[in-house]
């Protein structure tokens, strides 16, 4: 139990007690500390282009994304972006006295409470015919509606640029792409937001 937030272990999060001593230290940088999205963006302007390129498995036959290494680079970039009163927990189905079916990715306490949701390839449709990423948007009106007050976003990494159709209408649900560069052949990171607007992310070289 840290504060009022109920955390199970997980193989995602085993080092976490260990982040939380080495950053106990760190210098205050609450610049993002009042808006998820400004942080989200400030988070993946963290990544180096190295980094990206290893998030990726190494067949080049089917690529797909590494979810568990995105979750490594998130515990250790989310601290020195907020401030030392910042709490990153990982698979987390309680807060306060508000308890969920299941678990979500993250939760940060930061004086506010954000809800983090990792997702891996959301363009894959259900049997019953709803994609990924739309069952996981949905988890916040039926199984995670008692997180639904907090601050949430669903986080969709893909590799390709994203058809028009698979573009979200929740303000809650952003794809982040991988697109080859033309000059450097490597990777580079892009958003689309709700309705279709986009945001090149820079990474750090």
């Amino acid at each position: 139990m840290e504060g009022d937030i109920a955390v199970l272990p997980s193989p995602i999060c085993k080092d976490i007690n260990y982040l939380n001593i080495f950053y106990k230290n760190r210098p205050s940088v609450d610049n993002f500390a009042h808006d998820l999205k400004r942080f989200m963006i400030a988070f993946l302007n963290q990544i180096s282009s190295n980094v990206l390129q290893n998030t990726l498995s190494i067949s080049k036959q089917n690529q797909t994304i590494l979810e568990c290494l995105w979750c490594d680079e998130f515990y250790k970039i989310s601290y020195s972006l907020l401030d030392v009163n910042t709490y990153v927990h990982g698979e987390v189905d309680k807060i306060n006295a508000n308890t969920i079916q299941g678990k979500v990715d993250f939760v940060i306490k930061n004086g506010r409470t954000w809800v983090i949701e990792f997702l891996v390839n959301g363009r894959e449709i259900h049997s019953r015919g709803v994609s990924e990423a739309d069952e996981h948007v949905n988890r916040f009106s039926g199984k995670y509606k008692d997180f639904n007050q907090y601050e949430y976003l669903v986080v969709d990494f893909r590799v390709g640029k994203p058809a028009k159709n698979d573009y979200s209408t929740s303000p809650n649900h952003w794809i982040v792409y991988y697109e080859k560069s033309i000059t450097q052949g490597l990777f580079e990171l892009n958003i689309v937001h709700s309705q279709g607007a986009h945001t090149h992310i820079e990474l750090v070289k």
